[in-house]
């Protein structure tokens, strides 16, 4: 009867080693997820920072914000490629050259 004791006490050791192992495992996992989760809001968050920063900078400008983005992603999409970023300054909201579609009726 002691030898009994003895292995299931040993049996109950390996088991709860082997329990702790998996619940790391399970806890790691857990830990990653939340981690690219909350990468993935920062990102997110960074990107409406953005475009709000783009929108109010254009309505400090007299421009109108949506046909002000339409303009402004067209034309960057147009010049993905370039290595001369020139094209921006004409781009910029107090620029004289954005088209009249962008800017609010005095």
């Amino acid at each position: 009867m002691k030898l009994l004791m003895v292995d299931l006490r040993k049996w109950r050791l390996i088991l709860a080693c082997g329990l702790a192992a998996a619940l790391e495992k399970e806890c790691d996992k857990k830990m990653d997820e939340i981690a690219a989760s909350m990468e993935k809001r920062i990102k997110g968050a960074q990107a409406s920072a953005i475009v709000y920063s783009i929108v109010e900078t254009a309505k400090a400008n007299n421009l109108k914000p949506y046909e002000y983005l339409q303009h402004l992603l067209s034309v960057m999409m147009e010049h993905l490629y370039d290595a001369d970023t020139a094209y921006l300054e004409d781009l910029m909201p107090w620029s004289e050259n954005l088209p009249d579609t962008c800017k609010k009726a005095p």
